[in-house]
């Protein structure tokens, strides 16, 4: 049998894993409580997981031996690595725990749900950007917790999922609410929204052509044709009525 002591000691060893398990008592307690609310069969969740850090991608490992009803089959570095095998591990579920979102992190997001739509994705990001939440659901995450999160709020968050809901926390929530308040009846493409989206963040030009993959020239034209459908003449004054009419 394993001792929790053991699975703490490791886990404490990653200053990140401090959040993700608090305490012994803790981890003690949800296993004790799964026993006695469930029948244990032989189906466990297979659940694949993404981490940068490598003690913290070992202490997942550890879990699987007192987690009844899951199993996890593997953990990546990175999001290539794991679309390299994810067909070969087949997994009903894969938590992503990145810190950041970018372009690229979404568009293997979209590739995992090519290669197979049943695959669920749990997100933990300390991302904040509105813009990239949205885009990140919009690719096929299932559920989305913001910032640290303890043991027992993970676990419940991929049994949530695989039971078929859609864990978040309510800071997402929050942005998911909000965008369903957005006026659609605006004269802005959808790539003019989102450039004048990132401007109200206080992104540079530079910085929107990266994340939009295209030239910095392509920018200044969105924020020109931007000025001419709003009727303003500068950056602040395109925001404050983007703001306003809730076209961003």
């Amino acid at each position: 049998m394993i001792d929790p002591c053991r699975i703490t000691y490791s886990l404490h060893h990653s200053f990140k894993f401090v959040a993700i398990l608090t305490t012994v008592n803790s981890i003690v307690g949800y296993v004790q409580k799964q026993s006695l609310n469930k029948t244990m069969t032989n189906f466990r969740i297979r659940v694949a997981i993404v981490d940068f850090e490598e003690k913290t991608r070992n202490a997942y490992a550890l879990l699987s031996d007192v987690l009844p009803g899951f199993k996890f089959i593997s953990a990546y570095a990175n999001t290539q690595k794991m679309l390299g095998r994810i067909d070969i591990d087949d997994p009903d579920l894969v938590v992503l725990t990145l810190p950041y979102l970018n372009g690229d992190l979404i568009n293997d997001m979209i590739k995992v749900k090519k290669l197979n739509q049943g695959i669920e994705i749990l997100l933990v990001s300390k991302e904040s950007d509105p813009a990239w939440i949205m885009k990140a659901l919009q690719a096929g995450a299932g559920g989305f917790l913001f910032g640290e999160v303890n043991f027992v709020k993970l676990t419940e968050a991929i049994e949530e999922i695989s039971g078929g809901g859609a864990p978040m926390s309510p800071e997402i929530a929050k942005i998911v609410i909000k965008s369903f308040n957005r006026n659609y009846q605006t004269p802005l493409t959808k790539r003019e929204t989102e450039v004048l989206d990132h401007l109200a963040q206080g992104k540079t030009y530079e910085y929107i052509a990266k994340e939009l993959f295209v030239g910095k020239e392509t920018i200044k034209t969105h924020v020109r044709n931007i000025y001419d459908k709003l009727q303003v003449d500068n950056k602040n004054d395109a925001i404050k009525i983007g703001l306003e009419n809730k076209y961003i």
